[in-house]
């Protein structure tokens, strides 16, 4: 009888002990996952705090962006007692004044990044050459590729002229411009045939000039005179303008 009654409390005690220590781990597990479920809940907080932050930077710059564009695309220019002009993407005193530059109503230009001078220093020895072999004055060339495209090699107008001097397909087959994106290319075709326009009408740049923007058979049909298209005659001011300040003289034309 007594060893049957240890046996009975061994078997108890063994019991109770085994239940308390599922107990204990019970609330044990209880505790870790109650620590797990609060660290979730800080990560997930961070995560959306960061994607608010990220989304909110994100916004301020497609806001911003238009604005920064614009600047970039600023060039300012300073006239000297001599005449000598300066040019400078930031004014440097108050004699700075800023150049505005405006493309011509069938032209769509996009705007890239640097200033407008270093666009223009960019094609120089390019724009050299090319004066060089078809008997042009550089600063005139300049001239035309600043009214034209602004020295943007991606321009297309909507009648369909492409690159930096606007050519039209039928014109750049016909003097070998296999790219008209191509700078090089769109420079060394166009000269070419503003020495063609030049020798028709007697190396009056006025009329090269208005038949480079109309045609040439247009300024033919108007008696070898520019045609009384306000497109052409603005052109053919603007480009003057721009030769003038090339040139750093007032060339009587």
């Amino acid at each position: 009888m007594r060893f049957s009654g240890w046996v009975i409390l061994s078997f108890l005690l063994l019991f109770t002990d085994k239940s308390m220590a599922e107990k204990d781990w019970g609330q044990f597990d209880k505790k870790i996952a109650e620590k797990m479920k609060s660290k979730n809940n800080f990560y997930k907080e961070k995560e959306n705090k960061i994607k608010s932050q990220l989304s909110n930077r994100i916004k301020n710059i497609i806001q911003n962006e238009p604005q920064s564009s614009k600047l970039r695309s600023r060039i300012y220019r300073y006239v000297d007692r001599k005449g000598n002009s300066t040019f400078s993407d930031r004014v440097r005193h108050k004699g700075y004044k800023e150049v505005k530059l405006r493309a011509t109503p069938r032209r769509k230009i996009e705007v890239i990044s640097g200033s407008f001078y270093e666009k223009r220093k960019l094609y120089g020895t390019v724009v050299k050459r090319a004066a060089q072999a078809h008997r042009i004055p550089a600063s005139l060339l300049h001239a035309i590729i600043s009214a034209e495209s602004g020295y943007n090699p991606e321009a297309v107008s909507r009648a369909g002229a492409v690159g930096l001097m606007q050519l039209m397909p039928a014109t750049a087959s016909r003097y070998g411009v296999k790219d008209r994106k191509d700078p090089i290319d769109s420079i060394r075709g166009g000269a070419r045939y503003f020495r063609y326009l030049l020798d028709l009408f007697h190396n009056d740049i006025r009329l090269a000039l208005a038949a480079y923007n109309a045609g040439e058979n247009a300024v033919i049909k108007y008696g070898r005179r520019i045609p009384p298209y306000r497109e052409t005659q603005n052109y053919v001011k603007r480009v003057l303008k721009f030769y003038e300040e090339y040139a750093g003289v007032r060339k009587k034309l």
